[in-house]
């Protein structure tokens, strides 16, 4: 399987919406990346931050998780990240219902066994917003009001159904 998409006017560095030269790219980008534009690397997933023509961009590149990740998730009941598809349709999905989601820049996808699977994706970098994670940070040692819980709930609810 090989699957492709560079945004129209997307200037990332790499101008060809070929799955075998984006995953190339990315490679080249995680490689020379410096450790402070990395933000995760774990289980064949490398997550960094680059800038390019003067806007920032986060490229997720997966090298393959093999069969042992993919086992020990479905052991544990979870399904196994096994590549970048997912998060591609999901941003997809929030963007065409109206939510502030990071611009899909690049993707690419090469293969079909998911534990060997190569894939990437770019994304915008979103500015003036705040990540969940670092909102909720300090609830357990200052609560918010209970409105303002009960919003953010019905809101990721809101998400869910879509």
């Amino acid at each position: 399987m090989l699957d492709a998409f560079l945004a129209q006017g997307a200037d990332i560095g790499c101008n060809k919406a070929v799955a075998g030269s984006l995953l190339a790219w990315a490679e080249q980008q995680e490689q020379a990346a410096g450790q402070e534009d990395i933000y995760r690397r774990k289980e064949g997933r490398t997550t960094l931050r680059f800038e390019h023509g003067g806007r920032a961009f986060f490229l997720k590149r997966h090298s393959g998780v093999g069969w042992r990740e993919i086992l020990k998730n479905l052991l544990t009941l979870r399904l196994p990240v096994t590549g970048a598809s997912n998060e591609y349709r999901a941003l997809e999905k929030l963007r065409k219902i109206g939510l502030h989601t990071p611009e899909v820049a690049a993707y690419a996808v090469a293969g079909r066994n998911p534990a060997r699977q190569q894939s990437m994706i770019v994304t915008r970098e979103l500015t003036g917003t705040i990540n969940l994670e670092d909102y909720c940070r300090h609830w357990r040692s200052a609560p918010p009001v209970f409105a303002t819980r009960l919003r953010l709930i019905r809101l990721l609810a809101d998400m869910a159904r879509h």
